[in-house]
């Protein structure tokens, strides 16, 4: 098929910048989902590495974090290096706040010589990101990254809309959930919601930099037959009007531009840093390269899968890669293995056309999915950007496939 030219741009930029500067797949609601336990393997997609932390606190025998974005493995091998080599005031103020005034200094001498000859590569061309020389001018980690534009982007939107910015910080003020909810209603939305805005994240060069490809926006289009703003519009009403602000860092960093120790990521938390530090980071493998790359050469066996969504990237013009990937994973999975995918459809059509053998097998009789426990999952989810959370264990007789 011919690329148009906004796919061209996209996949130019996803392999070429740093896409994600933090997760945005809530881990909370992920750990629910796979029950992680200490002899467990996971595979995991790096994406910025938060999540794969994240896991670890729950003690598995081993996590594989893989990712084909080598800024995005830059990320995750920065964060792993630190834990093991700074401590816990140095490593906050670089990955909470996002910025750090000595960070010249720590990054020669603690970070650089331990780093991954790639991860050293990109950071020594980077460094400024994390020094608070501009902080007005909106830099550090949470402002880097394309993800990071568009929120440098939209805080330079605000300056512009000056009633917005003030409705906005009102919001970040309630005492409580009620008051946030009555905020947002009867101030935020009114403001935020005019039509440029939902013509801007109607346009899928926008959408580029959210790191959306047109193979998933066409995805949301199914949801909210409008259009893909109406999509968005819809997730963050439920957020605001559900979740409290000071409960979710996922939109307080967006809206703030970094954590604080009392709104942060679990592996930002102290002792959870320090158990990471004395126990569990030797656990975490990173892998540059894809998902199928990883399957072909690995000869173990996994028991929990977490696929992000890269499912909705490789739907729409590689059905034989993600046929052949599902024929790898099945080939690696332990018995029972479980596995969490997101989608921006509520159901992700293309799975029921998968075939698992060339016997004309499909995936769909191998997995055993549970919406029960997707659904009520999904009710906390704090960040709530897909329409579908799928949980599934696989199941069946699969011992022809491994053996193969």
């Amino acid at each position: 098929m011919i690329k148009t030219f906004s796919e061209y741009v996209f996949d130019m930029i996803t392999k070429n910048y740093l896409i994600y500067n933090s997760c945005w797949e809530d881990p909370a609601i992920d750990r629910a989902a796979l029950d992680i336990r200490r002899h467990d393997t996971l595979l995991t997609i790096a994406s910025a590495g938060c999540n794969t932390l994240d896991y670890l606190l729950d003690e598995p025998k081993k996590i594989y974090a893989v990712d084909q974005n080598k800024q995005q493995i830059a990320l995750l091998d920065l964060k792993i290096t630190a834990i093991k080599n700074i401590e816990f005031e140095d490593f906050f103020k670089i990955f909470g706040l996002g910025r750090h005034d000595n960070f010249y200094s720590i990054y020669h001498t603690s970070l650089r010589p331990h780093l991954r000859p790639y991860s050293a590569k990109y950071w020594d061309k980077h460094l400024d990101v994390f020094t608070s020389a501009k902080i007005q001018n909106k830099t550090g980690l949470y402002f880097h990254g394309l993800s990071g534009k568009f929120a440098r982007l939209f805080h330079l939107y605000l300056k512009f809309r000056p009633r917005l910015k003030a409705a906005i910080e009102r919001l970040m003020a309630a005492k409580s959930l009620g008051d946030q909810k009555k905020v947002y209603s009867e101030y935020v939305s009114p403001l935020l919601w005019k039509r440029h805005l939902f013509w801007l994240l109607s346009n899928q060069m926008i959408l580029n930099l959210l790191g959306v490809p047109k193979s998933q926006s066409a995805e949301m289009t199914n949801e909210s037959p409008d259009d893909v703003a109406r999509f968005i519009k819809d997730s963050i009403d439920f957020v605001f009007q559900n979740i409290y602000l000071k409960e979710n860092y996922f939109w307080f960093l967006y809206l703030v531009g970094s954590y604080s120790k009392d709104c942060c990521p679990e592996y930002l938390k102290k002792h959870n840093f320090t158990n990471l530090k004395l126990n569990l980071i030797d656990r975490v493998t990173i892998y540059d390269g894809s998902l199928t790359d990883f399957l072909e050469k690995f000869d173990g066996k996994i028991s929990k899968f977490i696929l992000l969504d890269h499912m909705d990237w490789m739907s729409y013009k590689a059905k034989s890669k993600l046929e052949y990937q599902w024929q790898l994973i099945l080939k690696r999975s332990t018995n029972n293995s479980r596995l969490i995918f997101r989608s921006a459809d509520k159901w992700p059509e293309y799975l029921d056309e998968i075939l698992i053998d060339e016997n004309g097998n499909r995936l769909m009789e191998v997995l055993k999915f549970e919406p029960d426990l997707s659904h009520e999952l999904s009710r906390f989810d704090r960040v709530h950007t897909y329409a579908g959370f799928h949980i599934a264990e696989i199941t069946g007789d699969i011992e022809c496939l491994r053996m193969t």
